[in-house]
């Protein structure tokens, strides 16, 4: 039986959300963003920002099955300067 798990972000995840994160910009974004930028995200800078992220308490949620990262979500406040604050739940 598969055992799935949504729960919030520790520190010691940040190296496995990084990888995701370029991992799957170098997936998605192949061909509508440049190659050069592509190949050049960083898991080791990615890695700094979700540490920092997670240590600033931001709302990261991970998403395992059978004890193993599959993905993550982020959860915010809009940082859209042009964004009408009462659509987006503030």
């Amino acid at each position: 039986m598969t055992s799935t798990m949504i729960r919030f972000a520790q520190e010691s995840d940040a190296h496995h959300i990084a990888a995701i994160h370029v991992a799957s910009w170098q997936k998605i974004y192949r061909g509508l963003i440049p190659d050069s930028t592509l190949n050049n995200l960083s898991v080791v800078e990615k890695e700094k920002l979700w540490l920092a992220l997670i240590k600033n308490h931001s709302q990261i949620l991970i998403i395992d099955i059978d004890q193993q990262m599959v993905g993550f979500a982020s959860i915010g406040a809009t940082r859209d300067t042009d964004a009408d604050a009462a659509k987006c739940g503030e």
